[in-house]
C-alpha cells in the first residue's frame, strides 16, 4: 500500500472523528439548551440545523415538556442550609470561649491553691516558732543566760484603784432585764 493513501486513510479517520466529536458537543449544548428554554423554541432550532445540514427534517415531538425552574421553596431550603451551617459555626466558636474561659479560670484556681499551699506552711512554721519562743524551758534558759534568778520570797502589794463595772458586767445586767421584760405575762 502507498505512503499516500494510508495518510489519507488516516486523515479521512480523523476527520470522522472530529465530525462525531462535534455532534457530540452539540447534543451536550442543546441537553444543556433544553434545561432552560421552551420546547418550541429548541425545535425550531434543530429545524434549522437539519436544513442546513441539507438532511430530512426531522421534527421533534409536540408534546408539552415540563421546564423545572427553581422555586420559592428550594431558594427558602438553601437559606435554611446555610442558616443550620451558620448556627453549627457560631456554636462552635461559643464551645471554643467556654473551653478557653474555663482554662484560664482553673489556671487561676491552681496558683491560688499553690499560694494557699505556701501560706499554710508560712503559718505552720511562725506557729512553731511561737510556741517554740513561749515555751518555759526557752524562757528559763534565756532569763538565766541574762542574769535573772528566781527570788526567794514573794511579797504581794495592793494599790487602791475604783472598780469599775466591766462591760460584759453591765450587758448581763442589761439582758436580765430585758428578760424580766419579755418573760412578763399580762
Amino acid at each position: 500500500m502507498p505512503a499516500s493513501a494510508l495518510t489519507r486513510k488516516h486523515v479521512r479517520g480523523t476527520s470522522q472523528q472530529e465530525n462525531a466529536r462535534a455532534k457530540a458537543r452539540t447534543r451536550v449544548r442543546d441537553a444543556r439548551i433544553a434545561l432552560n428554554e421552551p420546547a418550541h423554541v429548541i425545535a425550531q432550532r434543530a429545524r434549522l440545523r437539519y436544513q442546513r445540514a441539507q438532511q430530512p427534517a426531522r421534527i421533534p415531538s409536540k408534546k408539552p415538556r415540563l421546564v423545572s425552574t427553581p422555586t420559592r421553596q428550594d431558594r427558602s431550603v438553601i437559606w435554611v442550609m446555610r442558616l443550620f451551617a451558620l448556627g453549627i459555626v457560631i456554636s462552635l466558636f461559643a464551645v471554643v470561649s467556654i473551653q478557653t474561659t474555663i482554662a484560664k479560670r482553673q489556671i487561676t484556681i491552681d496558683s491560688l491553691r499553690t499560694e494557699q499551699k505556701k501560706e499554710i506552711n508560712k503559718f505552720q512554721k511562725i506557729r512553731h516558732d511561737i510556741a517554740e519562743l513561749k515555751s518555759p524551758e526557752r524562757i528559763t534558759r534565756r532569763a538565766s543566760h541574762l542574769g535573772l534568778v528566781q527570788p526567794s520570797h514573794f511579797v504581794s502589794i495592793s494599790i487602791p484603784m475604783p472598780v469599775a463595772i466591766r462591760s460584759d458586767q453591765q450587758d448581763e445586767k442589761l439582758w436580765s432585764e430585758v428578760k424580766a421584760i419579755i418573760n412578763v405575762t399580762p
